[in-house]
């Protein structure tokens, strides 16, 4: 919150989440993308790190078996933000 912007505290939860996931701390990323997750959804212009909070969820609950489903749904909508492909 000192940083005052929130495009600003989504990368640093999105970096502390990457750097808890490398650790192994799975649960801990976890709840640091779900941070970046909360403030993502204050503003449509957030949206890039809504989706890449929702797959790093993805990636960090293939590492605890009792968040697997909740992984692969945060997967799932992962893509469905992403929109078609493009060539």
């Amino acid at each position: 919150e000192a940083l005052g912007s929130l495009p600003a505290q989504c990368s640093v939860w999105n970096q502390w989440g990457l750097l808890l996931q490398l650790e192994g701390r799975a649960r801990e990323a976890i709840d640091a993308f779900e941070q970046e997750l909360a403030l993502s959804d204050q503003d449509a212009a957030l949206m890039p790190y809504r989706s890449a909070a929702l797959a790093n969820i993805a990636m960090a609950s293939a590492d605890i078996s009792s968040e697997i489903a909740a992984g692969l749904r945060a997967g799932h909508a992962a893509l469905a933000l992403s929109g078609e492909p493009r060539n």
